[in-house]
């Protein structure tokens, strides 16, 4: 397990850089513009130089340590189900592995109609289900067994449980806040949208990504 945990982290990363780049070259933020990001941090947007000078919106569940650039990045406490903002308030919305964390998928669709509602342009991306290897424990299959039977294994056959060492409420939390979607389930959520799917090995779907209006 250990080998396929530091396989999955040098993978991951490999991923999330060539998701930087394709998120540069699709959506081609610009100077200048209001973007959101839902359930973001700062370090994400402190490396894309390309887009110097736009305002960011950081909207988060809980309190996340003030920026250290506050005429660049505003901090606000809200929910991703029922965004605190105007229809079409930014130019550009973008989330980031957080649609599978917001409950059951009547929310995700809510998350998913005001993802549309602020932003005329946007990117979310998600985990895809089918990948054998489940991103938040770090664990093999363990997320196609049912919810009671992942609260009784999760302590032990994840490296989530075996270095967090969770108690019997954080498992029984994480159990009923993650909800991985399906690639059905996703176009589901985003009919307008190109989806794209990130392959693991080239064989496995990893994540999914929904692009409306896109650059190129």
């Amino acid at each position: 397990m250990i080998l396929i945990h530091s396989l999955y982290a040098l993978v991951g990363n490999r991923f999330r850089a060539r998701r930087l780049h394709l998120f540069q070259e699709r959506m081609a933020p610009r100077a200048g513009e209001l973007l959101l990001d839902v359930g973001g941090a700062v370090g994400f947007w402190s490396n894309l130089e390309a887009i110097d000078g736009s305002r960011i919106v950081l909207l988060n569940v809980g309190e996340i340590e003030p920026p250290d650039d506050p005429a660049r990045f505003l901090c606000v406490c809200g929910n991703g189900r029922g965004l605190p903002f105007g229809d079409s308030s930014f130019s550009l919305a973008f989330s980031n592995s957080v649609i599978e964390h917001v409950g059951v998928f009547q929310s995700q669709q809510q998350f998913a109609d005001e993802i549309r509602r602020v932003a005329p342009r946007f990117w979310v991306q998600t985990p895809a289900r089918e990948c054998p290897v489940e991103p938040h424990y770090l664990a093999l299959f363990v997320h196609w067994l049912p919810a009671n039977v992942q609260r009784r294994v999760l302590r032990w056959v994840s490296v989530w449980g075996w270095v967090a060492r969770p108690s019997a409420d954080d498992i029984d939390s994480m159990v009923r806040e993650t909800h991985l979607l399906t690639g059905k389930q996703f176009r589901a959520l985003f009919p307008d949208c190109e989806v794209i799917t990130e392959r693991l090995f080239g064989i496995f779907p990893k994540s999914y990504i929904a692009i409306r209006g896109s650059a190129s």
